[in-house]
């Protein structure tokens, strides 16, 4: 079945001989039953519906489709993408184990290795992206995730997602992807090889600003470790947001390969702008991988990051946007702006390269004219 088609079909089969178009909402907190034994059948097994949050149909259809989006065994939902993010290293490692992961991560997922997985006595080591070809000389017996981004929230760093999968299987290395800044349209991980496939469903997947989610796309052994621990922790993600992620999806497609061209568009006109010291995309010749990134995505992405020359005031460019919205978060219909040191960056413990990162400046293009979101951005720098 083509893609297009599965973005449309795929995951909805219905429970009852009820045949709705779109697929229902099971706004319900638990479920009955006609017998004791059939309670109890239901009580062993966490894919049958028992209580909501343990599982939910509306969720299990999000889950499915996904899935089948992916390439994967099976899927597994969560209330966001941190929260997917951290049952997944929480359910995987244990003390004494080792991850290794990018240096250049989303601020949230650094914080979770930097500050709490080591609390839990996990070694947690950082390496550039640049480092990532003598990946094998951090390899040990106690490493049991590699955890990598591509392109890298937010400096847009393109990663070998193949070389580097090859490199950790030959170490029995589990390799665990967070592709919510590229979107499932513009590439699919696990066609690479990667083990776990992880979305933040909040951005690209519900695309317009109103939606919380996350889901972990892997193996049925490891989806089973994580609805265990989802059980306990509660981070289900709600029957009513599963529900309008499965309506969002459905354009996902036609959604995220119009804010490509709008980003390539804005990001070739950046180009040009005086008081803009350096625009990074990697749909652009100047972008140092702009070789592997048209090697191994179809689309390169909604995501562009500049600097602004010293002798733009920061403060007052961001008080004279009309247009672009100041806000966290990506992949929306609505273009929106950020300082990285306010927003993808907040609150972490900057050093070495995250340090410098600080000062740049990240646009989520969303479906406006490109032109009027140029404009705004020219317009703000003068």
């Amino acid at each position: 079945m083509d893609k297009k088609t599965k973005y449309i079909h795929s995951g909805e089969e219905l429970i009852s001989g009820v045949k709705p178009i779109s697929f229902p909402i099971y706004l319900t907190s638990a479920f009955s039953y006609d017998s004791l034994e059939e309670m109890a059948d239901a009580s062993q097994d966490l894919l049958k519906y028992r209580y909501s949050r343990k599982s939910n149909p509306t969720a299990r259809a999000l889950e499915k489709k996904m899935a089948d989006l992916e390439g994967t065994e099976d899927g597994i939902t969560f209330s966001t993408g941190m929260s997917a993010i951290s049952s997944t290293l929480l359910s995987l490692l244990k003390a004494g184990d080792e991850i290794i992961a990018l240096r250049d991560l989303y601020g949230g997922t650094f914080e979770l290795l930097t500050n709490l997985l080591t609390k839990l006595g996990i070694k947690v080591t950082l390496i550039n992206t640049e480092d990532l070809p003598k990946l094998e000389q951090y390899l040990n017996p106690n490493t049991k995730i590699l955890f990598i981004e591509s392109p890298t929230n937010p400096m847009l760093k393109i990663v070998n997602i193949k070389e580097t999968v090859e490199i950790a299987h030959n170490h029995n290395v589990i390799v665990c992807m967070d592709n919510s800044l590229a979107s499932l349209v513009n590439q699919t991980p696990h066609d690479f090889g990667v083990d776990i496939v992880i979305y933040s469903t909040t951005k690209h997947i519900s695309g317009h600003n109103d939606v919380m989610g996350g889901i972990v796309l892997a193996n049925k052994e490891i989806c089973s470790k994580l609805r265990q621990l989802r059980v306990v922790l509660g981070g289900i993600m709600t029957p009513l947001d599963a529900w309008l992620t499965l309506r969002s999806i459905k354009t996902v497609s036609i959604r995220v390969l119009e804010e490509n061209s709008n980003a390539l568009k804005i990001a070739q006109m950046l180009q040009q702008c005086e008081g803009i010291a350096q625009v990074i995309y990697p749909g652009l010749p100047s972008h140092p991988q702009y070789q592997l990134a048209q090697e191994q995505m179809t689309g390169f992405g909604t995501i562009i990051t500049f600097s602004l020359k010293p002798t733009v005031n920061i403060s007052t460019f961001f008080k004279k946007l009309k247009i672009l919205k100041i806000a966290v978060g990506l992949g929306g219909v609505e273009s929106l702006i950020e300082p990285v040191s306010l927003g993808v960056l907040a609150n972490i413990s900057t050093s070495g390269t995250r340090e410098n990162e600080m000062q740049f400046i990240r646009i989520s293009v969303g479906l406006e004219s490109p032109d009027d979101i140029f404009n705004d951005v020219a317009q703000a720098l003068t």
